[in-house]
């Protein structure tokens, strides 16, 4: 496609890039080539991505449609190749896309689905993948310090990303992935925490740096106060002791999982195939704690998730490096927990490990 441009706006542009040569800016254009991609970008990613910033720049210029259509995330641009459908039990965990719940009830034809929803409920399945869930959300990670440490580095990404302001004019879709990865993170928190309590209180201690990036809002996380009064699902947050409501909340999240291991990788493909050296090897290293703390979660509830959610939103592309390598070191990482430690349990409502309690598990 070529586009025609009226001369007096062409002269804007280059006494723009003008001034960006002669006195620098944020985000500085080499030419005008270069200005008018990052323009379009923005409006293309502000489309497709509601809650960025660029869907923030649309709106005030009146140029988001009033349907629905143009309130779900997309991952890719364009119109939507797939099936927007739900398969059977979808409905329970909501729209990953939109990030709304929206509540079908089981018909009759959907009696062996009902089943098996009856079956993943059951308090003992309960009970293991939340055993599991804690583990990771405590351990995972190459310096076993579990969320903590994605949080952070995923706060230092932001941070290095800033400070770059030519890289990230060049890919300022990176910027918004990074943003989701923490409002997962936060959600994650915000659907775990009610039921277990001193997790909460460890993790606070831990999580103090200041997210750099956009402001976003506080009804963009899930299982927040203000997310589910918009979602009317404040019920899921009475009865805190109930193990069955903090698996929903929990599920939930994870069913964002695929996008999140997806847009995770593209990072460092994008990075990689750009061959840039000077940002590769702390991007790689950044991204594969993220990605170790997506796919241990993954693992453990991907049973649930292909039930509960969209089969076309668990998709994600290879990780871009040596895979031989990343399963490797993952395992690796794994390995190096002692065995009482990984014996992670619930108990009353609570979490407890030998590493934290400085004695035997509980049993």
């Amino acid at each position: 496609m070529k586009i025609e441009l009226e001369e007096s706006l062409v002269k804007e542009f280059e006494y723009i890039i003008e001034l960006h040569k002669k006195h620098g800016a944020p985000v500085k254009c080499e030419s005008v080539k270069e200005l008018i991609d990052l323009v379009l970008y923005s409006v293309a990613d502000g489309s497709c991505r509601p809650g960025s910033w660029e869907r923030g720049m649309l709106e005030s210029m009146g140029i988001i449609a009033e349907c629905d259509e143009h309130s779900e995330y997309r991952r890719d641009y364009g119109k939507p190749s797939i099936d927007n459908s739900f398969h059977p039990g979808a409905g329970l965990y909501g729209d990953v896309a939109s990030n709304k719940p929206i509540l079908i009830a089981f018909g009759d034809d959907n009696c062996k689905a009902l089943n098996q929803a009856e079956r993943l409920m059951d308090e003992k399945r309960v009970n293991t993948v939340l055993k599991e869930i804690i583990h990771i959300c405590l351990y995972s990670g190459s310096r076993h310090a579990g969320i903590r440490k994605s949080i952070l580095e995923n706060c230092n990404f932001m941070s290095v990303l800033y400070e770059n302001p030519e890289t990230r004019a060049k890919w300022i879709w990176i910027e918004e992935t990074l943003t989701q990865h923490e409002i997962f993170f936060k959600s994650f928190l915000a659907a775990i925490q009610p039921t277990f309590t001193e997790l909460k209180d460890k993790l606070d201690t831990f999580y103090t740096s200041h997210w750099p990036g956009r402001n976003y809002h506080s009804y963009e996380v899930m299982w927040s106060k203000e997310w589910c009064k918009e979602n009317d699902q404040l019920d899921l947050l009475n009865n805190p002791s109930c193990l069955q409501n903090c698996y929903r909340r929990i599920i939930s999240v994870c069913s964002h999982l695929g996008i999140r291991l997806d847009g995770n990788r593209k990072i460092l493909e994008t990075i990689k195939e750009a061959d840039e050296k000077r940002f590769y090897s702390w991007a790689k290293s950044w991204l594969m704690e993220f990605d170790f703390f997506f796919l241990d979660l993954y693992e453990v509830v991907k049973v649930d998730l292909t039930f509960f959610c969209r089969t076309d939103l668990l998709k994600f592309r290879p990780w871009p490096n040596d895979v031989d390598e990343y399963l490797k070191v993952r395992q690796f990482y794994k390995s190096q927990l002692d065995h009482k430690d990984q014996n992670c349990i619930v108990l009353d409502r609570q979490w407890g490990t030998p590493k934290d309690y400085g004695g035997e598990a509980k049993e």
